[in-house]
């Protein structure tokens, strides 16, 4: 064989290779990120992006306290999840258009029968940040009555 046929058949491959790479880690990073119980029917996500500095680890931490100390019969039942998702990894990019992301935050998600409802984005997360209190206290009022509404 033609050396030069070689090389071009070499490089045809690896370049089909990695398309195929790619799209698989697209599936498969998207469909990871979205593992809710089937039978839940809300789902608290904190999304993050880069490296999370304190007030962003503030943000996910109220959050998740929130959910264990609030929804404990909920989560321990299926009903409620909680999820972080790194909107960096492959396949997570479109959160960011689908719940209007433009840092990180907190998205409150309805599901009925597996299939998502309704959602809201907690914008307000970065206007309680500094007040530990305060921010718990918001995503807990955010939450349940998020809860109430689609259950």
């Amino acid at each position: 064989m033609n050396p030069k046929r070689a090389i071009r058949y070499l490089l045809i491959t690896f370049v089909v290779g990695s398309i195929g790479y790619v799209g698989f880690r697209e599936v498969r990073g998207s469909s990871a990120a979205n593992d809710v119980p089937p039978d839940a029917k809300m789902a608290v996500y904190y999304f993050s992006q880069g490296k999370d500095c304190t007030t962003c680890e503030n943000i996910e931490s109220s959050g998740l306290r929130v959910v264990e100390e609030e929804f404990a019969d909920e989560l321990a039942a299926g009903d409620v999840a909680w999820r972080k998702i790194d909107l960096d990894e492959p396949g997570n990019g479109h959160y960011a258009d689908k719940y209007g992301l433009y840092t990180k935050s907190i998205v409150l998600v309805a599901y009925d029968d597996g299939e998502e409802t309704d959602f809201l984005n907690l914008k307000k997360v970065w206007d309680y940040v500094y007040d530990d209190d305060e921010l718990a206290s918001y995503i807990g009022e955010e939450a349940r009555a998020f809860w109430e509404a689609h259950r």
